[in-house]
């Protein structure tokens, strides 16, 4: 009986080891989370983002590019960014798109993913019910 007992917790091990190697290293999905909060939207992402691919043919708001008086801040490291709202969309559900992200290393970081974001409303990617299409 405990020898049955062991080689199923050794099973149980083994399944673990293999998933870890089972999933691709590629993420499909880089970022990690959005918050929409006291007027700013703020994105955390699992890589550090090339700022110079945030323009506003990357991120859409009511399908409408980005305005180009926004701005758009990075923290240090380059895995946060935040947007500062304008006034036109406090209070308001938003439509946002976001597409043709990358990263530092020039890999394309998501595929064009849509959220519809209440105030005050935080998306985490474990979630399941974040996709909108």
């Amino acid at each position: 009986m405990k020898g049955k007992i062991v080689l199923f917790l050794l099973f149980l091990l083994g399944i673990s080891l293999w998933a870890d190697n089972y999933f691709p290293e590629k993420q499909v999905y880089y970022i990690e989370q959005i918050e929409r909060d006291d007027g700013e939207l703020s994105f955390d992402f699992a890589v550090p983002i090339d700022p110079a691919s945030v323009t506003s043919e990357s991120i859409y708001v009511n399908d409408e590019p980005l305005p180009a008086d926004i701005k758009i801040y990075f923290n240090r490291r380059g895995d946060e960014m935040k947007i500062r709202e304008p006034i036109q969309w406090r209070g308001k559900v938003i439509r946002l798109e976001i597409k043709k992200l990358r990263s530092v290393t020039g890999e394309d970081i998501s595929p064009p993913m849509v959220f519809h974001l209440g105030p005050d409303e935080e998306i985490e990617m474990d979630d399941f019910d974040w996709y909108d299409d």
